[in-house]
């Protein structure tokens, strides 16, 4: 049997992000601007207010960094990953919902 190793990030002491080797190995493949693609390909009504409450920062700071007037830093990048790498694309959302 396989063991997994679970690394845990402490973001601003709140909420620890949780994630398994296999996702730390698939996240560090992504540099943080392809995780800012990732997440905008997927994101939903409410994910800038679920960032903003994960990692710490307000949602306006969130915004600057969706809209590019901020860079974006490692803490928000895993937290969009970690947020919507399990969700479909839009574009297939929508055809398969349709």
């Amino acid at each position: 049997m396989k063991s997994q190793i679970l690394v845990v990030y402490l973001v601003n002491n709140k909420n620890p992000i949780v994630m398994s080797y296999q996702t730390k190995v698939r996240a560090n493949y992504l540099n943080r601007t392809a995780k800012l693609s990732f997440f905008k390909n997927r994101q939903r009504n409410g994910d800038v207010a679920r960032l903003a409450d994960e990692t710490g920062y307000t949602e306006r700071m969130i915004y600057y960094t969706l809209t590019g007037e901020r860079r974006v830093n490692k803490t928000i990048a895993n937290a969009m990953y970690n947020l919507t790498r399990r969700r479909m694309r839009n574009e297939d959302y929508i055809v398969a919902t349709a």
